[in-house]
Order: structure tokens, then C-alpha cells, then sequence
């Protein structure tokens, strides 16, 4: 990528990130204040080498950045991507799990959209990373997030990946009505916060339409089962505004997912 590309593709986001509507937060941040304060909180993490590296933006689930979001960066590393997990909460002010919550606080996926778009710039930038090979993996809110982030009628052109992850989006609100890419998503059969059933209904459809979209279910896992901090079941009181769920660490789960991912990534981003 040519530094008049380079140039062009950061003019894209900042304008992004400028024209899009205040988020419902009172604590939120917009534009080039969004942008200095997810790079002062967001972090890279380099496998050894010289590069340059094919790159992962990693979004988190509603509760931020995690074990779960670490555990991945890390083995991401290990396996040769350039990973950048971007901290949504902390430019925001808000505490943990706050975005999941009731009330005025929630932070809603097309809203956080514009943290894709920023880490997709901020690799593509980054000297030791391969512009043209960057994907993005995105987790419960954060793959809501994600998905939101692909939609055609918002997305800045210059925002390409080249493969995107998702674990158990909620399928019920914003999803694009086309994929410019291939994309794997991992849903779980006992999932109560986000059923699998819409998902699957709308990789169906975008399927008949010659979309790349890879489904793998897990029939016997919970939401967050890829999660190793958290117990096999847990109750989620706040969940689905107040109704709850359950969520649950599998580890079989987690080491087929693990498989799954890295062949995927590795067809699509090596």
C-alpha cells in the first residue's frame, strides 16, 4: 500500500468517525478524540521476526478485554499474526460489562462500528504488518459489532478484510445484506443470549447469493464457550435486558474452535 493510499484510507476513517451520530453515553467520545484515546488504550502484539505479518483486530465481547480476548491474541501470535485488540471501554469511561447492561449506558454495535474501521487503519499502518492480509475477530457484542462494521451502507471503501470471525453474534438486529469476503461464524446449539437460529437462517440466504460464509455449530456449547475463565454454567441476570442467560466454558468447544479458526485464517490471510 502506497503512502497516497495510506493517506487517502486514514482521510475515510476520520471522516467516519467524525459524521457518525454522538453514541447514548454521556461518558462516550467521538471523532479525533475516539481515535487519540483507542490508540492510547488499545494494544499490538508482534510475533518475533522482522514481518511483515498479516494482521487480526480483535473486538471483545460487552465486557471488554479479557482472558478471553489475551488467550486469543496470544495463540494468534504464536501461530504469526500481527494482533491488535482494541479496548472499547476504556476511551468510553466505562466499567466492566457496563455496554451490556440496562439503561441509557448500553453501547450499541453500529456505534462501536467505528473501532473496527480505526483498527483496520491503525494495522494497515503499522510497519511490520501486511496491509493486504488483515482480519478482524469479533466475540458476542463485539462480533454484533463487527458485523455491524461490514454493512455496506456504512462501511468507509477503504475497509477491506480479508477474512472475519464471529462467535455468537446476535443475528436479531443490523447484519449486512452482502459480504465482500469470506467469513467464518461460530455459533453455539445452547446458546440463550444470542440463539443460533437467526444466524443460520441469514448465512442461508447470503449462501443462495454466492456469499463465502462458513458456519460451524457446536450443538452441546453455551455462549462464551470459548471462554476458559469462566466456569461450564454461569447465570447472566443482566442478559438480554434483564431476562438472563446462561453462559459456559466447554473445552472441547474451544479446541475444535481453535482448529477451526486457524484453517480458516490460514487459507485466507497467509
Amino acid at each position: 500500500m502506497n503512502l497516497f493510499v495510506k493517506s487517502i484510507l486514514t482521510f475515510i476513517i476520520t471522516i467516519a468517525l467524525i459524521v457518525l451520530p454522538a453514541c447514548t453515553t454521556e461518558t462516550a467520545f467521538r471523532g479525533p478524540a475516539l481515535k487519540r484515546l483507542l490508540e492510547r488504550h488499545s494494544r499490538i502484539m508482534l510475533p518475533p521476526g522482522k514481518g511483515p505479518f498479516p494482521g487480526v483486530v480483535l473486538i471483545s465481547g460487552g465486557g471488554g478485554i479479557g482472558h478471553r480476548e489475551k488467550d486469543w491474541a496470544e495463540r494468534l501470535t504464536r501461530w504469526g499474526y500481527a494482533c491488535l485488540l482494541v479496548d472499547s471501554h476504556s476511551p468510553r469511561g466505562f466499567f466492566h460489562r457496563e455496554v451490556v447492561g440496562q439503561g441509557r449506558k448500553v453501547l450499541p454495535g453500529w456505534e462501536r462500528a467505528v473501532d473496527v474501521w480505526w483498527g483496520y487503519s491503525r494495522l494497515s499502518r503499522h510497519p511490520k504488518v501486511d496491509p493486504r492480509r488483515i482480519g478482524v475477530i469479533g466475540w458476542s457484542h463485539g462480533a454484533w459489532t463487527v458485523m455491524e462494521a461490514l454493512r455496506p451502507d456504512i462501511a468507509p471503501p477503504g475497509v477491506r478484510f480479508k477474512a472475519v470471525v464471529v462467535f455468537y453474534p446476535g443475528c436479531r438486529g443490523g447484519r449486512p445484506k452482502s459480504l465482500y469476503g469470506p467469513m467464518l461464524m461460530l455459533l453455539a446449539g445452547l446458546d440463550d443470549w444470542n440463539p443460533p437460529g437467526p444466524c443460520r437462517q441469514w448465512a442461508q440466504g447470503l449462501k443462495r447469493r454466492g456469499a463465502k460464509i462458513q458456519v460451524e455449530f457446536f450443538p452441546q456449547a453455551r455462549h462464551a464457550f470459548d471462554n476458559p475463565s469462566i466456569e461450564a454454567y454461569r447465570y447472566i441476570g443482566r442478559a438480554n435486558f434483564g431476562r438472563g442467560a446462561l453462559i459456559g466454558h466447554s473445552l472441547s468447544a474451544t479446541r475444535r474452535a481453535r482448529k477451526i479458526v486457524k484453517a480458516f485464517l490460514a487459507v485466507n490471510l497467509r
